[in-house]
């Protein structure tokens, strides 16, 4: 009778803590979230900054002056973006620049990048409108937020677009990290194939209506993930935490 009653404490005790540990691993999961919706709030606050000023609105009308000399290293270090470019009403890239912390400084778009620096694609919406979030660029996650170049008053007509972007690479990633108390690691799903830790979650986690999944790996590891979608609402990289 006694062993009975035991066995069952035993089965209790070790749902209950099974349940405490799920309870947090989504915590865990939102605390990840709502960092990277701050990112990408983050990037479209700074880009306001920029975008509803007069001298913006002014060099991209006329494209000269020193205006791009103020857009250099210490600046986009200072926004905390990797890219800064402006496109002009007619869609013409006029500026575009990205900070290279390894020289520090500032060096040319990469072709992979530059590529969507165009008219109407996924980084640039047509004139007059805004987007933001998430796509990935040769294999990499890129937040990005993208605005109208108007007047101090937020008057127009719009005289082009600003898009400000930043790779989720491992300083990133190190940087979201510390803002969750949180050892992360992010899975790009293309072009190469996901790490062995992540390949038991993704049929789950793409099925999820939140993006989320929860997978135990033994009675010592508990990974919780989160799903991050691309502009276009397709599967682009799973971040996630694996917590003993």
């Amino acid at each position: 009778m006694l062993v009975a009653i035991y066995f069952v404490a035993v089965v209790v005790f070790q749902r209950g803590f099974a349940g405490v540990e799920s309870d947090h691993i989504h915590a865990d999961i939102e605390r990840i979230r709502q960092a990277i919706n701050q990112e990408v709030d983050s990037l479209t606050a700074s880009n306001r900054d920029y975008s509803v000023w007069d001298e913006t609105y002014t060099f991209a009308l006329h494209p000269d002056g020193n205006y791009h000399e103020m857009i250099d290293f210490e600046t986009l270090s200072n926004l905390n973006v990797d890219l800064f470019a402006i496109l002009n009403r007619e869609g013409e890239l006029i500026l575009s620049t990205v900070a290279d912390p390894a020289e520090g400084d500032t060096v040319e778009v990469p072709q992979a990048l530059r590529a969507f620096l165009v008219a109407d694609s996924m980084l640039v919406p047509p004139l007059g409108q805004s987007k933001a979030g998430l796509m990935s660029i040769g294999g990499e996650s890129f937040l990005f937020a993208s605005r109208p170049i108007l007047h101090n008053d937020g008057s127009g007509p719009p005289a082009g677009t600003l898009v400000l972007g930043r790779f989720l690479n491992e300083d990133a990633i190190a940087a979201l990290s510390d803002l969750t108390n949180l050892n992360l690691r992010l899975h790009s799903l293309a072009p190469h194939p996901a790490a062995p830790e992540v390949l038991a979650v993704i049929p789950k986690i793409v099925e999820s209506p939140d993006g989320t999944a929860i997978h135990v790996y033994d009675r010592d590891a508990i990974g919780g993930y989160l799903l991050l979608r691309d502009i276009n609402d397709l599967p682009a990289a799973i971040i996630g935490v694996i917590e003993p």
